[in-house]
């Protein structure tokens, strides 16, 4: 009898055992598998947050990069207008430069300013009266001689006439007072030089045709001498026009 009480008592401790075995298990499992599942957790609240970051960014990369297209749109839009100014700016630039160097060549042409190039210069010198037989006023160079040449000067291209020193312009009055002319109000004597600015050799011909003028002066016994120039300086004229 004693013995299998015995028996009994280690039959119950190994059951004891057992059972303490299987809850400390059981325990442990689910120890573990909260933990695990705590982690989980918050493994998906961290990364619901984090898409959520990325999702905002996400949006407001996509709202700058619209804001981004409308300025370079924008910014098109202007340099294609500075381009129209600039180009509207340039012809207003080369009709203002045109106007200008016609407006310098209008009062070039109208004695307004100092003219400078080749050229010619014609001299005109009185015949020697010879005793008293004779009208004096058959030898002395006269205000038509000096207009007829002038006038044949201009007639061949030439851009502006002086006679000596006194620039010629669309006023000027020349008169004869006896044996001098008065240009522009100031008198002179004879020798009457008459300087032009043009193209020296279409000036030299001109006045060298046959029958022309200087041809006709001659014919009157007025010394008549031409010199072509390589440089011939026109004043200005000065008065009121």
């Amino acid at each position: 009898m004693k013995k299998s009480k015995t028996i009994k008592v280690t039959r119950l401790h190994l059951l004891l055992t057992v059972v303490l075995l299987c809850a400390g298990y059981l325990l442990a499992y689910s120890y573990n598998y909260t933990k695990e599942f705590g982690q989980e957790q918050a493994d998906v609240s961290q990364s619901m947050t984090q898409w959520e970051i990325e999702d905002q960014l996400r949006e407001k990369l996509i709202q700058a990069q619209k804001e981004n297209m409308q300025l370079e749109e924008r910014l098109t839009e202007l340099q294609h207008l500075v381009s129209e100014k600039e180009e509207q700016m340039s012809l207003l630039e080369n009709e203002l430069e045109g106007t200008y160097i016609e407006l310098e060549s209008y009062r070039l042409l109208a004695g307004l300013l100092e003219a400078k190039g080749p050229g010619v210069i014609v001299t005109l010198e009185d015949k020697d009266y010879i005793g008293e037989t004779g009208d004096p006023d058959d030898y002395i160079v006269h205000e038509q001689d000096v207009r007829g040449v002038i006038n044949e000067l201009f007639a061949a291209g030439a851009e502006g006439v002086s006679i000596n020193g006194q620039r010629f312009v669309h006023t000027t009055a020349i008169r004869c007072v006896g044996p001098t002319i008065i240009v522009n109000g100031v008198k002179s004597a004879a020798p009457f030089e008459i300087a032009a600015v043009g193209d020296p050799e279409v000036l030299y011909r001109a006045l060298h045709l046959p029958g022309g003028y200087v041809e006709l002066l001659q014919s009157w016994g007025i010394t008549v001498k031409v010199e072509k120039q390589d440089e011939i300086i026109l004043p200005a004229f000065i008065g009121e026009l």
